[in-house]
């Protein structure tokens, strides 16, 4: 899964050398430190990681065995690509097992992820760290009666297990990260150069191995697409258009119902595509629970509620916009529009700060996780639904295009489904985004001055 190679930095706010290392409490009853490692070498999940550096800052509110106390700030070398990020995410968010995943164990709360310049270096035996504007250490090991330097091994806590810590004296370690609430400096300092490996599945994820989707996933992928493309072909497709379910004179409660469930096809066959590295990470991390079937059923159920809750409303917007319609004559004899109304609110909404922050979520499922996940059914249902109100935040304007379009108008669905999927997982795809929004904003235009709807099929 991994084996890393480099050097470690890491200085708190004790006095002189640390307690944590051998399990007491810190000096002050609490402890503020950063533990900064670079790699000289390695791979994550066969994603190379070398030359890279990666800080945490933490805020440790007693003795630093206390699972789930940690409070950090996690800080990522600007020069890692989305995979690099989101692969040390991965490993040092515990998802992976090995050593780092016990560590991992330790934090309760992810404050923040922010990637900056980082520059880790280590000079005849002294550190130096500086991190953007944030954080800058200047430190050297002490040294015995022979001039050895002073090392640490075989203690009780050790953040590079296996290998040997060379403890020391910060001359220089100020912090000003107001998010901890932490501003100031300490002392106290630690230097390793330890090598770190996992190459074996961790003990938790033997039934589930981290990088795949359970099957059952695919398969309702696959099955929604048969569905869809046979009632394309079939004709079926019109009875579940949204104005054969206003205007068709079905009684409301089937009218809900049938768009429910073609809603529901929707969902599987667009959007659950787009999250399947979310899904993947959370199978690996819940398959350690004691019902990790039930805790994915009930995240999938979560997400699948947000955007069920979209497509209802969508429903009703739609009757309320056709009442109008049969009430008004001047908009009536203009549906242009309406049509093309909707194409421009979906390509202007792809160049909002909404459409960016949801996005950046979405394309990041390692780091959401890492501040977000709770073990339990309950905490799975939360997950869930605050993801799929990130995937709705990001989406939601492309959706309401296909549903324009007609729900289960499968070359939409095709054409809008490869946008969403690219723009969260692919290399390029936040170049993707502004140029489908130039798109919309031109097809729009379009639309509303020639007074048609361009047809796609």
């Amino acid at each position: 899964m991994y084996d890393l190679k480099g050097t470690l930095l890491e200085a708190c706010s004790c006095g002189v050398l640390c307690p944590c290392w051998i399990g007491e409490d810190p000096d002050q009853g609490t402890c503020d430190a950063f533990i900064a490692y670079h790699f000289d070498a390695g791979t994550i999940r066969g994603v190379d990681i070398g030359g890279l550096s990666m800080v945490n800052v933490a805020q440790i509110p007693g003795n630093i065995l206390t699972p789930g106390s940690w409070r950090v700030v996690i800080f990522v070398d600007e020069r890692a690509t989305e995979e690099q990020l989101d692969a040390l995410v991965a490993a040092y968010g515990g998802k992976l097992g090995g050593p780092l995943a016990d560590l991992a164990g330790l934090v309760g709360e992810i404050v923040d992820v922010k990637r900056v310049p980082i520059t880790h270096e280590i000079r005849d035996g002294k550190g130096s760290l500086r991190v953007g504007d944030f954080l800058s250490a200047e430190m050297a090991p002490y040294a015995g009666p022979t001039g050895k330097t002073t090392t640490l091994r075989d203690s009780l806590f050790s953040t590079v297990p296996g290998s040997p810590a060379y403890v020391g004296k910060a001359s220089k370690h100020e912090v000003n990260l107001p998010s901890t609430g932490w501003c100031g400096a300490s002392k106290t300092a630690t230097q390793s150069n330890p090598t770190t490996a996992s190459r074996t599945r961790p003990p938790e994820m033997q039934s589930a191995p981290a990088r795949r989707v359970p099957i059952v996933i695919y398969v309702a992928v696959a099955l929604a697409w048969v569905v869809a493309i046979g009632a394309q072909v079939t004709g079926q497709s019109e009875l579940v258009h949204h104005d054969f379910l206003v205007e068709g004179g079905l009684p409301p409660v089937a009218a809900l119902g049938l768009f429910v469930a073609a809603w529901q096809l929707m969902i599987v066959a667009m959007m659950l595509p787009s999250s399947l590295p979310m899904i993947r990470l959370y199978w690996s991390a819940a398959h350690s629970q004691n019902r990790p079937i039930a805790a994915l059923v009930v995240f999938l159920g979560g997400y699948a509620l947000v955007w069920t809750g979209f497509g209802t409303l969508a429903l009703l917007g739609d009757l309320l916009l056709h009442r109008l319609v049969e009430s008004w004559d001047w908009l009536a004899i203009r549906p242009q529009l309406i049509s093309g109304g909707v194409l421009v609110t979906a390509g202007a909404f792809q160049f909002s700060k909404l459409k960016d922050r949801c996005l950046t979520e979405c394309r990041h499922p390692g780091i959401y996780l890492m501040r977000h996940y709770r073990r339990g059914v309950r905490q799975a249902f939360r997950l869930g639904r605050e993801h799929g109100l990130f995937c709705l935040g990001c989406c939601w304007a492309l959706m309401l295009v296909m549903f324009a379009a007609g729900v289960a108008n499968v070359a939409w669905m095709a054409a809008l489904a490869a946008v969403m999927v690219y723009e969260k997982v692919g290399r390029q795809g936040r170049g993707l985004t502004p140029a489908i929004g130039v798109a919309l904003l031109v097809v729009g235009l379009v639309v509303l001055v020639v007074g048609s709807v361009p047809a796609v099929s």
